[in-house]
C-alpha cells in the first residue's frame, strides 16, 4: 500500500523544508510504501537530501515501533525531461543515504520515455518506477515502451489530490 507521508518544499527564506509523518491509521496491507512529494515541478537541490533522509529515518523508526512493514520510499518528483541527468544524480546521492532495508520507487512522467532522453540513467538508480498516466484514454498500450528496463514497473493511474 502506498500512502502519502511527506513533502519537500522550497523554504520562504531560501533553503529547503521537508515534512514527513506516519499516518495514525493505515489499512491492513502486507507492505507499505511512504510517498514523499516535491510540491513543484523541478528537482530539489542536493542540499535537501540530508534533511529528507533524516525525516525518513524517523518515519522508519515509527513504523518499526508500530510493527508496520515499511518496504520502501516512493519519491513523487515531476522532473522536467531535460533535467533527467540531474535527477539521476539526485537519486544516486539519495539512495546512498537511504537505509539498506528500504527500497526506492519513483513516479515517472510518460514524456521521459521518448527517444533521446536520459530516462535509463534515472531508472538505473531505483528499484521500481510507477508511470503516471494522465489523459491517455486513447493512447496505445504503453507496456512495450517500459519493458526495455530491467526494473519493476507498477502500472497504476495517478490520483489527483
Amino acid at each position: 500500500m502506498f500512502f502519502y507521508s511527506g513533502e519537500v518544499a522550497a523554504a520562504p527564506l531560501g533553503g529547503w523544508e521537508t515534512r514527513t509523518w506516519l499516518a495514525d491509521k493505515l489499512p491492513k496491507a502486507k507492505e507499505y510504501w511512504a510517498v514523499v512529494r516535491f510540491e513543484r515541478q523541478g528537482i530539489p537541490k542536493p542540499a535537501a537530501i540530508s534533511t529528507l533522509l533524516g525525516h525518513i529515518a524517523e518515519v522508519q523508526a515509527q513504523a518499526d515501533h508500530r510493527h508496520i512493514p515499511l518496504t520502501g520510499i516512493q519519491l513523487d518528483i515531476d522532473a522536467p525531461t531535460r533535467a533527467l541527468p540531474e535527477y539521476a544524480a539526485f537519486l544516486r546521492q539519495f539512495r546512498r543515504g537511504l537505509s539498506p532495508s528500504l527500497q526506492l520507487s519513483i513516479t515517472a512522467l510518460l514524456d521521459w520515455f521518448r527517444d533521446g532522453t536520459s530516462v535509463a540513467d534515472v531508472i538505473a538508480e531505483v528499484d521500481e518506477f510507477v508511470p503516471q498516466f494522465y489523459d491517455v484514454a486513447q493512447a496505445a498500450d504503453p507496456v512495450p515502451m517500459f519493458s526495455r528496463f530491467h526494473c519493476r514497473t507498477r502500472a497504476r493511474p495517478a490520483l489527483s489530490l
